[in-house]
């Protein structure tokens, strides 16, 4: 099975449980669009959440990862999370 999309967010940005430095860990999850403050020029900001929990906020600023995110707002996905270096990896599949 193809994965829907594929990106990286730095470790930073990751809200999850520590992700192992080797193997992976699956989450079931959804990407949300946050909403712009009003008067803002900012691009909104993404969220990668697990049920209630923020795994992580994409900003613009992560280019691949935002527009990696954008066509997934919506979707249930089962993610796969893994690290490479000093970012991890992030492998959507649809449900």
């Amino acid at each position: 099975m193809a994965a829907t999309a594929i990106f990286r967010v730095s470790e930073n940005n990751w809200n999850g449980p520590r992700i192992p430095d080797k193997g992976f860990i699956a989450f079931e999850a959804t990407v949300e669009q946050l909403p712009v403050p009003e008067g803002s020029q900012a691009k909104p900001h993404f969220a990668l959440k697990s049920g209630s929990a923020l795994l992580s906020e994409i900003t613009a600023r992560s280019a691949t990862a935002y527009f990696a995110s954008k066509p997934l707002v919506g979707k249930r996905l089962k993610i796969l999370v893994s690290r490479y270096y000093t970012s991890l990896t992030i492998e959507a599949y649809e449900i």
